[in-house]
């Protein structure tokens, strides 16, 4: 009876320890899962995943963990949003507030911040730039930009260019008729648009005056006679 006696305890025992096993490995396993889908969307962007934070536990400190890195990923997409509509209503002045921020979060706020005042930079040189031909000086130029940048410098350039090409071609037509000569054309097949618009118009405007010129030289000569 003594032996049976304990052979019954032992083996209540290893079963209450099977059972508290099992018991806590599918608790263990449950806050695990749970875990794993907090982290796979966060990882995928899914930034609203509602955490349980109650545990008491190793696994509820990391499920604390994911909530606050959860938190500060979206203080940091919400400020981004604030910025963007900001920039969107022509307060180009905004950035974002690197101090609310640690570690690599302050980082991405800073490199962020430097790149979108470069872009503030570039459009204001360019804003300069045109300000300054738009006014007949052409002394500037643009400087050479790095990169994808580079189109710009080519535009601005070609921008300089064409309307130094028809200030030269106004040039040598006023130049010509100062000195009596009419004849002159400006070449307007070498514009397009506007441009080749207003030479042609002036090209007509000359052919007017030369023809109505000569309609006063030819009766003036007949006059004479």
């Amino acid at each position: 009876r003594y032996d049976i006696g304990l052979l019954s305890i032992f083996i209540f025992s290893i079963a209450l320890a099977a059972l508290l096993t099992m018991w806590i490995s599918r608790g263990i396993l449950s806050s695990l899962v749970s875990a794993r889908k907090v982290a796979n969307a966060i990882a995928v962007g899914h930034l609203s995943s509602k955490i349980d934070i109650s545990q008491q536990d190793e696994i509820g400190d990391l499920l604390r963990s994911m909530n606050k890195m959860q938190q500060v990923i979206n203080a940091f997409v919400a400020a981004q949003d604030t910025m963007a509509e900001k920039h969107a209503k022509g307060y180009t002045q905004e950035q974002l507030d690197p101090s609310k921020f640690l570690g690599t979060y302050r980082r991405m706020a800073e490199q962020m911040n430097a790149l979108i005042q470069a872009r503030v930079a570039l459009n204001r040189r360019i804003i300069e730039i045109v300000s300054q031909y738009a006014k007949g000086d052409f002394s500037v130029d643009m400087e050479e930009l790095p990169g994808d940048t580079h189109v710009i410098t080519d535009a601005m350039r070609d921008i300089k260019q064409a309307l130094l090409l028809i200030s030269r071609e106004i040039e040598m037509l006023a130049k010509a008729g100062a000195n009596g000569d009419f004849s002159k054309r400006a070449h307007a097949e070498k514009f397009e648009f506007m441009f080749h618009d207003m030479l042609s118009d002036l090209n007509q405007l000359l052919t007017t005056c030369d023809t109505g010129f000569n309609d006063i030289l030819r009766v003036s000569n007949a006059l004479a006679q």
